[in-house]
């Protein structure tokens, strides 16, 4: 029996030899439809939010929150281009869905 390699590369050849290439569609579709779902429910999604800074000892939640943060806050105030360089903000997408 032929295996699926992890990149999915060889789904092609799994597929039986006979089928046109709308059945082969199809059974793609089917096949990652049913992938998704089940992917989804192994990980309880797809993304993970981790800190990019490191909180070496309890003092630093006083350097990355209050009162640390007003300092960051108070510049982005005076200066809007100042939050790509001081937040996330460039790196950022919205999704928005009814």
């Amino acid at each position: 029996m032929k295996k699926n390699n992890l990149a999915l590369e060889n789904l092609d050849s799994l597929l039986p030899d006979d089928l046109t290439q709308e059945q082969k569609a199809k059974a793609k579709t089917l096949f990652y439809k049913e992938l998704a779902l089940k992917a989804h429910k192994f990980y309880g999604g797809k993304m993970q939010t981790l800190p990019k800074a490191p909180v070496l000892g309890f003092n630093w939640f006083n350097a990355w929150y209050t009162p640390g943060v007003s300092n960051i806050s108070t510049s982005i105030r005076d200066n809007n281009d100042t939050s790509f360089e001081l937040s996330n903000r460039g790196n950022l997408v919205a999704v928005v869905s009814d």
